[in-house]
């Protein structure tokens, strides 16, 4: 997915709409009102802890995400069961390419 337009202006989002999406809106057909309402607290959890903005970079299981701290730091997360359990510098991935 796009993470920039053809100027070159990165194309993100603040992160607690990337986690709404993640968390949220890629199984809201599938879950019940108790565990959106699970989902709600988890993303407002995270959106505390991840700062920035961040876009979503494929729409894959688990689920990865850019994320640009506020301190300008780049790092691309992999979101999965209710967690991000995987954390990689963004120039390392690109360096892995």
């Amino acid at each position: 997915m796009p993470i920039a337009d053809r100027e070159g202006v990165l194309v993100v989002e603040p992160m607690n709409r990337v986690l709404r999406r993640v968390c949220l809106e890629s199984v809201e057909d599938e879950i019940d009102e108790e565990t959106t309402e699970y989902l709600n607290e988890l993303i407002k959890d995270l959106s505390a802890e991840l700062g920035g903005y961040g876009a979503v970079l494929a729409n894959e299981h688990p689920d990865p995400v850019l994320w640009i701290t506020a301190g300008a730091e780049v790092s691309i997360l992999w979101y999965g069961h209710d967690a991000f359990d995987r954390r990689v510098p963004f120039l390392d991935t690109v360096a892995g390419l």
